[in-house]
């Protein structure tokens, strides 16, 4: 196994580490293997992290990852496929006990005690999917009202039409003032 970042490893870099650990966000820090070598404890309870941090790889947090190396993404490197994803914004399927569900990456270089790895923020998107699917129903149903407003609205106009042609009929003048 790799070195790992730790927290009694450098004074210089307590302060990062203690900072991290306030980040209101998911934020791991991981080698060129992209072993997990630090999680705040946003991730850790994303994830339910109860296991030595050491053991865990990026693609068992997020399976995702792995599918789109096995597609042969194109990226030569761990490290370029995570930037490649973190710069599409794609959303990737991750586990936690309990279940799937869809993350976005923001990956950015980092080098610490002479290891190059990869901060990474991670991003629930159970929240923002689910805005998104009630606001999608909504414009349907707003579709559906528009288009039942506009056929009444030319209904009523036909109708109008209808009784002034009517009234014309009688010679008397129309009742409505319709605008063509």
């Amino acid at each position: 196994m790799s070195e790992t970042w730790g927290v009694d490893r450098a004074p210089e870099n307590r302060l990062g580490v203690r900072l991290a650990e306030f980040a209101a966000v998911p934020l791991i820090f991981v080698d060129g293997e992209l072993r997990l070598q630090y999680a705040n404890g946003e991730a850790r309870e994303l994830f339910a992290l109860d296991s030595p941090i050491g053991v865990f790889s990026l693609h068992d947090l997020v399976p995702g990852l792995r599918k789109l190396r096995s597609l042969d993404w194109g990226a030569p490197s761990n490290f370029d496929l995570v930037d490649e994803v973190s710069a599409a914004g794609i959303q990737l399927e991750a586990r936690r006990p309990g279940g799937s569900f869809r993350v976005e990456l923001s990956s950015r270089p980092v080098e610490v005690n002479g290891l190059v790895g990869r901060v990474i923020v991670i991003r629930d998107m159970t929240d923002q999917n689910a805005s998104m699917a009630s606001i999608l129903r909504a414009h349907r149903e707003l579709e559906e009202f528009n288009r039942i407003s506009v056929g009444r609205e030319l209904r009523m106009i036909e109708l109008k039409r209808e009784v002034n042609d009517l009234l014309n009929e009688q010679d008397r003048p129309p009742r409505y003032w319709i605008d063509d």
